[in-house]
């Protein structure tokens, strides 16, 4: 039945027994207050707070409030996951445009610029889409696979694995001058340096030793030389060429062959004249001491009479002796044509690389000189040892 008067009680001594939703209360202005178990029953805290258990009695707090669907909190802390939505839900304040937020690797969050960001020189590229841009740095690793590379300042670049740089014409190193290519030390170091050709690009054998393909690489030979200040080929064993030969200076201790012509300034060489057309030189009378230069060629014929007479030094030319020319038991003959008029002269001493020799006359007889005639002087040279020392064999034969 319905209950129509004030009821004052002893705090939880009152027991009210009622059928199902037949117990109601209307309370008389602010007089009613309700109780639970262990304290008031009315909201804690100021308005917008959201309650929450306090030992036993509601509570609110400034630090988290909930006003017209905003819910504000000054530290949240999840132990398992968060699931904030779509990005564009999640709404975090501070920090300027463009920056990103940076873990101190303690659980603290602060925004902060990429650049500082990478500061750390582990930091992982993949991260950050689009592109990144960096001073320069000692050194970046583990890059992985990049579309497109443009470094200005790296001193030193390493990847874990292959660098995709697409096509050549996107790839740009500063650094070199025109026609240098990149080349390794070996220990993934590269550095600009000049071109040396096809091949290993490292020349083979020593200073002015002509270059040939020795397996791949480069490779060079002793006696095999090119002087670029005097022109002179050197060729250290046989020369076989299958056309003609012409050249300024040639020097071979071997064998010269050719099914056509021999043409030369300079010859040092047996050669294999293929029609039997020798080179010499056409003088004049000479006085004094006549250099012999061997490599011009062999004979010399002179087209003016005598005046006195003669010394011939045998050398290689002015710059190349004779020892250098003539290895040990090698020899080399030079021929030296005499014109005489009236006055009978001869050549009477002979010099190798300005030193006197003794001459060893055909027959063990000096050739007595004569007048109006031409006198043919062969001299063998004889090289006897390294010091160096030489035997000359010589001989005259006197015409018309």
């Amino acid at each position: 039945s319905d209950i129509n008067q004030n009821i004052v009680v002893t705090p939880i001594d009152l027991s009210v027994t009622v059928d199902t939703n037949q117990l109601s209360f209307t309370p008389s202005g602010i007089n009613l207050n309700l109780f639970n178990t262990g304290g008031p029953a009315s909201a804690g805290g100021s308005n917008t707070q959201v309650q929450f258990n306090n030992a036993g009695l509601l509570s609110g707090s400034s630090n988290l409030t909930y006003n017209d669907g905003v819910t504000s909190i000054s530290n949240v802390n999840v132990t398992t996951s968060a699931n904030l939505g779509n990005v564009g839900n999640v709404h975090i304040t501070g920090g300027t445009a463009n920056y990103a937020l940076i873990t101190d690797g303690a659980g603290n969050l602060s925004w902060g610029s990429v650049a500082n960001a990478v500061n750390a020189n582990t930091a992982n590229y993949a991260n950050y889409a689009g592109n990144v841009t960096l001073a320069a740095q000692s050194n970046i690793t583990s890059l992985g696979n990049l579309t497109g590379l443009k470094t200005t300042g790296l001193a030193n670049f390493v990847g874990a694995s292959n660098v995709a740089l697409g096509a050549v014409g996107n790839v740009h190193i500063t650094g070199g001058t025109n026609g240098q290519y990149l080349q390794t030390d070996g220990s993934g170091n590269i550095s600009w340096v000049s071109g040396g050709g096809s091949g290993n690009g490292v020349v083979g054998g020593s200073n002015t030793q002509i270059q040939f393909n020795d397996n791949g690489s480069f490779g060079g030979n002793t006696g095999f030389t090119f002087n670029k200040t005097t022109g002179n080929l050197a060729v250290p064993n046989n020369l076989s060429v299958t056309n003609n030969v012409n050249v300024g200076n040639l020097i071979s201790t071997g064998i010269v062959s050719a099914t056509g012509n021999i043409t030369a300034a300079n010859v040092i060489a047996p050669v294999i004249l293929p029609y039997g057309i020798e080179q010499l030189n056409l003088i004049t009378a000479q006085t004094g001491t006549y250099n012999f230069d061997v490599i011009n060629n062999a004979i010399r014929y002179t087209t003016t009479e005598a005046a006195a007479n003669l010394t011939l030094n045998f050398r290689g030319n002015s710059t190349i002796s004779m020892n250098t020319l003539l290895a040990n038991g090698q020899s080399i003959t030079g021929t030296y044509v005499f014109k005489t008029g009236t006055t009978s002269y001869g050549i009477t001493a002979i010099q190798i690389d300005s030193t006197s020799q003794t001459i060893k006359w055909a027959g063990n007889t000096t050739p007595i000189q004569s007048g109006n005639t031409l006198t043919s002087y062969v001299f063998t040279i004889v090289k006897t040892s390294t010091t160096p020392t030489y035997d000359v064999l010589a001989s005259a034969t006197r015409y018309g």
